[in-house]
């Protein structure tokens, strides 16, 4: 996968600026979930379910600022 799949988000209030902070440090974007939402791969499309929470670069992004190579995001 293009990207890194964090769940259980909204567990504990840290993961957050934890994940902020690790994402200047890779350039894989991270798409995080809290319970409740999701994200579905099929073939080359991610489909996103809830409100998943994309991070690149040190900042929350949505889904239409984050490019992965040949993968189109949509939502449910």
């Amino acid at each position: 996968m293009p990207f890194a799949f964090f769940p259980h988000l909204s567990d504990d209030d840290t993961y957050l600026p934890a994940l902020l902070r690790y994402s200047t440090h890779t350039a894989q974007p991270i798409v995080a979930c809290n319970d409740g939402d999701g994200i579905v791969v099929t073939g080359r499309r991610v489909e996103c379910f809830g409100d998943p929470v994309w991070i690149a670069a040190g900042t929350v992004q949505t889904a239409g600022d984050i490019r992965l190579d040949g993968f189109s995001i949509s939502r449910a």
